[in-house]
């Protein structure tokens, strides 16, 4: 009901490198968000799910979306890069801090459970 609260989750799939490279889509990522006058250093973990290689990035701090007037404070965002057969799939949970953290274990839930296409 109050919107100031909502989050978005953005799937995005890149066919064959399409997107770019992984670390220009981390750096991008990161130059969205600032503390202070930085942007802050993600955390970025690593896991496997069956075939598939899966890149997590966290960031924290105030959120500059593309095209926004101004930035939103106290943001995060999950990300997962997952690197399927011939394609990357872009995972984005982002939102104010307490929504994305009270949606933490679904997003992961959601993650754990892909499976690659035949």
């Amino acid at each position: 009901a109050d919107s100031t609260k909502a989050a978005e989750l953005v799937i995005s799939v890149f066919v064959a490198g399409d997107g770019g490279p992984l670390d220009a889509n981390i750096t991008r990522w990161k130059g969205q968000f600032r503390v202070g006058d930085a942007s802050p250093e993600p955390k970025v973990s690593d896991k496997e799910i069956g075939p598939l290689k899966v890149k997590f990035v966290e960031l924290e701090g105030d959120y500059m979306a593309m095209g926004a007037a101004a930035a939103k404070r106290d943001f995060s965002q999950i990300g997962a890069i997952v690197q399927a057969p011939g394609r990357n799939v872009f995972f984005r949970l982002i939102g104010p801090k307490e929504t994305v953290e009270a949606n933490r274990a679904d997003f992961m839930k959601m993650v754990d459970g892909l499976m690659p296409a035949d």
